[in-house]
């Protein structure tokens, strides 16, 4: 599970902190990497598997060094044989945003997580919140006509489409948002420009090295979004 940063995208005069601060604590994750791998948030990250993919799925944490340098952290079994590779990102703090990773090694021009290099099908993107709302139910609730309630496995992608699953439980959170990364991938080749006029590249200070990294805002990856869930911690 990698560490996703805990920049936000630009903001002036808010309540967090500015966005330098909040940027210049964005390494604190790697010190946090215990928690990262902490059962409660490897729990949430299942759970939200079978509630998206099936109960009857198998799930593997890859420990081939060469699969997890490609992306891939878990790999989902499921009943009918398909596999599906999964890339998990944690943040600790909600700014709103989908923080790209650019260039691992900025200065080598080392690529990032979002490059075709990398062999994920989804990019599971969690992040930690303090509490959830009131919710009227903890059965999934199905956003869109075409995507039916119950799961993501056998049903056929003909579009944008998202089912969101909500729990009830009030104690912390953890909010994930499951990406197609193809989908993302050729979103993100067609509009980085843009969105790097926009938002603007940020820099990681690393030990040796600088990571490059671009916060783009929820909406403007919407339709990439298969699936997104709350799961307590």
């Amino acid at each position: 599970m990698a560490l996703a940063g805990s920049r936000s995208s630009k903001s002036s005069g808010s309540s967090r902190g500015s966005a330098e601060d909040r940027f210049n604590r964005m390494n604190r994750f790697r010190r946090d990497l215990a928690y990262s791998q902490s059962d409660r948030v490897a729990a949430a990250f299942d759970r939200f598997y079978r509630r998206a993919f099936g109960e009857g799925i198998s799930i593997t944490p890859i420990a081939d060094l060469r699969l997890q340098r490609q992306g891939v952290d878990k790999l989902l079994s499921l009943p009918n044989g398909r596999r599906i590779r999964i890339d998990e990102k944690l943040r600790r703090t909600d700014y709103g945003d989908l923080l790209i990773e650019e260039f691992s090694d900025f200065d080598r021009r080392t690529p990032g997580w979002l490059s075709p290099r990398t062999a994920s099908d989804f990019i599971a993107y969690g992040v930690v919140i303090g509490a959830l709302p009131d919710t009227p139910s903890d059965a999934p609730v199905d956003t869109q006509t075409d995507t039916p309630t119950g799961g993501l496995s056998d049903t056929p992608w003909n579009g944008p489409s998202e089912v969101v699953f909500e729990d009830r439980d009030p104690r912390p959170a953890l909010e994930i948002r499951l990406f197609r990364t193809p989908l993302l991938r050729r979103k993100a080749a067609r509009r980085w420009e843009a969105w790097l006029s926009r938002y603007g590249r940020k820099f990681a200070k690393n030990a040796h090295y600088r990571t490059s990294v671009l916060p783009v805002p929820l909406h403007e990856v919407a339709d990439c979004l298969a699936a997104r869930g709350r799961f307590s911690l």
